[in-house]
């Protein structure tokens, strides 16, 4: 899944971290695999898809002055 979200949020100019200022859930969460409901085959939102990949019980956390992004376990 790390790789996937890499792959959508480079091109942007955004970088992925796991390290701090991460939460320390987020290299848990991102080491799950792609969960089936998110090979889809449609244009949408950058953010939207994201959420998809790691899944409606967790967080994605943006910090848009630097141009990161990770993701946190829950809501």
């Amino acid at each position: 899944m790390k790789d996937a979200i890499i792959w959508i949020t480079e091109p942007l100019g955004y970088t992925l971290i796991t390290d701090f200022p991460a939460p320390p859930s987020a290299v848990e969460v991102l080491a799950q695999p792609i969960p089936a409901a998110a090979k889809l085959h449609r244009t949408m939102p950058v953010l939207d898809a994201i959420q998809i990949l790691i899944g409606l019980d967790n967080t994605i956390v943006v910090d848009k002055t630097h141009r990161l992004i990770t993701v946190q376990r829950g809501s």
